[in-house]
């Protein structure tokens, strides 16, 4: 190969971000060079992949942008703002979200739903990311392991599961990262835990028929320490029994008035559930901390750049 032509495109100058140890908060502080690295990119090459196949997951299956009432099976994209003042490896204080949600879906809909999904966009990194992960380094026969059916746990279970571990946790407690991580320890895949106490829920999940002290919620943790990818549940769908919880949680009637319409005006059973992309990806790439699955995180105390 011989060189036919030079062109200078533009002389750099020296680059701030070079082979040695740098301080997290100097590479976040300069984010927008620091995402040109290897590693950084290939994270947000499995993200793009991650991002397309939520939207071809759904489009597959006849779901359109938003409002399930009148269009049935329904889903929406976008970036998701935390009120919590969250400063763990797992929170950002802006994520996007995706959220499905459909018409005529049951409980166990909503569990099968939840997995072919997972199933789905970890087939797709798989398909399609190979360099990505070969830089990173990711260990992909955990990713080979993401297939269906995956186990299942009650809450009540759960619980009885951690406390044989030597968890000193209480029925009617909720789950944090060591409880997550302890329940997956047991597993090779991705955990649903269902059924939780409805104290530990939203409003507006459907209590179990046969128990009524109980949520048709679910969570999907993750294996390798990620904790909760998925939650979701059936909602309420009876209009009377929804007024009652709203005034439980003495929650203001007025701003709820659209949500009580829904039901007032033909109602029908329906389900979904959220996904974290940041949390999904970190999980998928290998990576500790979600500020790595962003562009451009923030956090509590960053807005810059």
């Amino acid at each position: 190969m011989q060189v036919s032509s030079l062109a200078l495109v533009h002389g750099a100058e020296a680059y701030p971000i070079t082979p040695k140890e740098h301080g997290t908060a100097f590479l976040m502080d300069n984010r927008h060079l620091w995402l040109r690295s290897s590693r950084q990119r290939a994270v947000l090459r499995i993200r793009s992949e991650v991002c397309h196949a939520i939207h071809d997951f759904h489009r597959e299956r006849g779901y359109y942008l938003p409002a399930a009432a009148a269009l049935g099976k329904v889903y929406c994209f976008g970036p998701t703002f935390r009120a919590e003042k969250s400063k763990t490896r797992r929170h950002l204080m802006e994520f996007w979200m995706v959220e499905p949600e459909a018409a005529f879906l049951d409980f166990e809909g909503l569990c099968e739903l939840a997995e072919d999904f997972l199933v789905y966009l970890a087939g797709r990194v798989l398909e399609n990311c190979g360099e990505p992960l070969a830089i990173l380094e990711r260990d992909t026969s955990k990713l080979e392991s993401i297939q269906g059916p995956f186990p299942r746990l009650r809450y009540a279970e759960a619980i009885d599961l951690l406390q044989r571990q030597g968890s000193g946790i209480e029925f009617g407690e909720d789950f944090g990262a060591p409880e997550e991580t302890s329940i997956t320890r047991e597993f090779d895949r991705p955990v649903m835990v269902t059924h939780y106490p409805t104290s530990l829920k939203a409003f507006y999940m459907e209590p179990d028929p046969d128990d009524p002290s109980l949520a048709l919620a679910l969570d999907v943790i993750a294996p390798e320490g990620y904790g909760e990818i998925i939650g979701g549940s059936q909602r309420i769908h009876d209009h009377d029994l929804l007024l009652a919880r709203l005034k439980e949680h003495d929650l203001p009637l007025d701003a709820f008035q659209w949500y009580l319409d829904i039901r007032r005006y033909g109602t029908f059973e329906h389900s979904g559930f959220g996904m974290g992309v940041e949390r999904f990806v970190a999980w998928m790439a290998g990576v500790p901390h979600l500020r790595e699955t962003i562009p451009y995180p923030r956090t509590m105390d960053r807005i810059y750049p």
